[in-house]
């Protein structure tokens, strides 16, 4: 069976790294603003963190920052931190820390949202996580 994430606006953090969206999805507490700060510190952009709008497009799906959280992460035990942000951006990844990664080298993973279908990466507690999604994302 296929997992779904319905479009609307869901409990997750979104970020763009060289134009893919990567939609950080989990449990709460599981470190989803943990994760897109780490991607931040690296050179990742925020769209929107602990709230994300998923709008179906023509081409795809959107991920949206609601008006009122727009530039704002939270780091636990710091507080609001206010960065840089996009207010929107093209759905390409999802990021699930809910379920660990089985295979060392997995096959390839989707999801559907919507009516489009979209690579998942299984993230939970996978090591150095960050970096080997900015260096994913980053290549050539």
């Amino acid at each position: 069976m296929t997992a779904k994430i319905p479009t609307g606006l869901i409990h997750a953090t979104s970020v763009a790294i060289n134009g893919s969206g990567l939609l950080i999805t989990g449990p709460s507490g599981c470190g989803k603003s943990g994760l897109a700060i780490q991607l931040i510190a690296l050179g990742a952009i925020l769209v929107s963190d602990d709230q994300t709008l998923l709008v179906q497009t023509p081409s795809g799906i959107e991920m949206r920052a609601p008006v009122t959280i727009g530039g704002k992460i939270e780091a636990r035990f710091l507080g609001i931190l206010e960065c840089a942000y996009l207010p929107s951006t093209q759905l390409s990844f999802v990021v699930s820390l809910e379920q660990d990664e089985p295979d060392r080298l997995p096959q390839p993973r989707k999801i559907v949202i919507g009516s489009a279908q979209i690579d998942l990466i299984n993230g939970a507690n996978v090591p150095n996580l960050a970096s080997a999604l900015m260096v994913r994302f980053s290549g050539p």
